[in-house]
């Protein structure tokens, strides 16, 4: 034989063998095979386990085709004696991998018409992940750090009181939606709070006034978010990558020596992300994000304790910086 038709034939063998479907086993009790004619009922994931049921065999398959797939499957349930096979998890073509890949569990009821089985025809055995799209929302908390930095020309308390703030907590939430596996996008938000009081004393008028600085500090974020999802070939952790700009602002409620005040301000923000979620049930997983949040206001509206307002242009040393990085934790619900 020809050196080329012998590489041919390897070729042949190698392609053959990567399209076909793979399955596992692990017997767990042995019965008889069904026999010819014998019907086994397909459940789908959200339906429940069957009562007084015994499992026989648990079954993996991967496979370049759904409907062959679940073929091989059935048959794999009915050699073992089993008259229904429960599907606990189904996952098409993705990123992760370009086939199909099924987890089934073959059971043995003592009398199945006593279950109340639907047969379910072949299309419709399983609850598929929609090709179209999924939800996924998130609510998070967790703490972030100020990256602006300390003016030189402040007081002492000023400069303390500023540090007393510069580490705080965080909450947000997005609600998003994926086309396929891989890119989504949605809209999010985002606050970082922070608070301070400090004694302070000054001189008006020539005579001394006592009293306390006090700052409460919300910087908020709101806007669509970009999202980039990667799976491990399980399916119960991904990596995220996620980009979002908006309106960021910052609102301060301010009082010094007794006299209060709020100070507002907006500007274009871009916020980057880097996510991890591990899944813990089938629509819910825990996860958490390492983020950067940039923005800098130029001006402010200014409101006093009367009710008066001033616009005020900030010079460009007096730029305000709203940027944190920060790490946050939380839950996630993907439909």
């Amino acid at each position: 034989m020809r050196k080329e038709n012998v590489i041919f034939a390897f070729l042949a063998i190698l392609s053959l063998s990567a399209c076909s479907p793979k399955v596992t086993t692990t017997l767990i009790k042995a019965k008889a095979p069904l026999g010819p004619g014998e019907e086994i009922a397909v459940l789908q994931p959200e339906d429940a386990q069957p009562e007084d049921a015994v499992p026989l065999k648990a079954i993996r398959a991967i496979g370049p085709e759904y409907l062959p797939l679940l073929e091989e499957v059935k048959k794999e349930a009915m050699d073992a004696g089993a008259n229904v096979v429960k599907i606990t998890d189904y996952f098409s073509p993705d990123i992760a991998s370009s086939r199909h890949r099924i987890a089934a569990l073959a059971y043995c009821p003592g009398d199945a018409d006593s279950l109340r089985i639907p047969q379910i025809q072949l299309a419709e055995v399983l609850n598929v992940k929609k090709e179209t799209g999924s939800l996924y929302a998130a609510i998070n908390g967790g703490a972030a750090y100020l990256t602006a930095k300390i003016p030189d020309n402040l007081g002492n308390v000023e400069k303390t009181h500023a540090k007393n703030m510069k580490f705080s907590f965080t909450y947000g939430a997005e609600v998003s939606y994926f086309f396929g596996e891989s890119a989504g996008i949605g809209v999010r938000f985002h606050n970082f709070h922070t608070s301070d009081e400090m004694p302070m004393s000054a001189v008006i008028n020539g005579s001394i006034r006592e009293g306390y600085l006090k700052d409460q500090i919300d910087i908020w974020f709101v806007g669509p978010i970009l999202k980039g999802r990667l799976l491990t070939p399980s399916r119960k952790q991904a990596f995220l990558f996620n980009y979002s700009f908006g309106i960021a602002g910052e609102t301060d409620r301010a009082e010094i020596l007794s006299v209060p005040g709020i100070a507002k301000g907006f500007t274009l923000g871009h916020m980057f992300e880097l996510g991890y979620d591990f899944r813990v049930s089938r629509n819910f997983s825990v996860g958490a994000g390492l983020y950067y949040l940039l923005g800098t206001i130029r001006d402010v509206d200014i409101y006093d304790g009367a009710g008066n307002s001033q616009h005020i242009a900030l010079s460009q040393d007096n730029f305000e910086n709203v940027g944190h990085v920060g790490l946050s934790i939380g839950l996630r619900y993907n439909l």
